[in-house]
């Protein structure tokens, strides 16, 4: 796995922000927006995919584009940005209402990654083994709450206060007006992402969304 220590970059715009809320201000930003998710569920509709893996193939996409998301930690324990990141997601497990986790490399073909989750996610019923598997460390999260839209949502973080890739969560989509929107909510280490990074992700994953039948079509 490739990366770069954040110690060696150099001319680094966010090297003192970074050291700033790394080392002195420990702090971690959470922040919920709507994404209208009407294109893709009308995609999804058309062409028989899962809503799950699709979005989280968008999600991903839009992540491996930007340094801020995709920090963390090499074995030395090192900040590091990765190369490529990768989903470490929930999967609900109905006989007894629990979750487990699953990784699924990410890659940028939309239709090879959207099998391999589909695949993952069947492999993996009925459970066995260990629920929470070990996870790659060129990661980031992604959990589901689809029975409820909620308005925010936030998780106490505790440890040491280094985990700096992207925890994302989404609820339960409705119609508002012309749209269906869902709730997307990210929660990062402000040494890794400040509000114009977290914008900018909401702002090309609409984007996505919007064009996701065009570029099928296409392929």
């Amino acid at each position: 796995m490739e990366y770069q220590k954040i110690r060696e970059l150099q001319d680094w715009p966010r090297q003192e922000a970074f050291d700033h809320f790394y080392h002195q201000v420990v702090t971690a930003v959470t922040l919920t927006a709507d994404v209208d998710v009407a294109p893709l569920l009308q995609a999804c509709r058309e062409r028989g995919l899962r809503f799950f893996p699709s979005f989280l193939h968008l999600l991903s996409r839009v992540v491996n584009r930007h340094d801020a998301f995709k920090m963390g930690h090499n074995a030395e324990g090192e900040p590091v940005i990765w190369k490529q990141v990768s989903p470490s997601y929930t999967v609900f497990q109905e006989e007894d209402s629990s979750f487990y986790s699953l990784s699924t490399e990410y890659v940028p073909e939309f239709e090879a990654f959207y099998r391999q989750v589909v695949l993952d996610i069947e492999q993996s019923k009925p459970l066995q083994g260990p629920r929470w598997k070990e996870e790659p460390p060129n990661r980031f999260y992604v959990s589901c709450i689809p029975w409820l839209h909620y308005r925010g949502f936030n998780m106490q973080m505790y440890g040491d206060g280094k985990l700096l890739c992207p925890i994302f969560t989404w609820g339960k989509f409705e119609r508002s007006g012309d749209k269906t929107v869902m709730p997307l909510t990210i929660q990062i280490h402000h040494a890794s992402a400040d509000g114009f990074h977290i914008a900018q992700l909401f702002q090309e994953l609409q984007w996505e969304v919007d064009h996701f039948s065009e570029e099928q079509a296409g392929a």
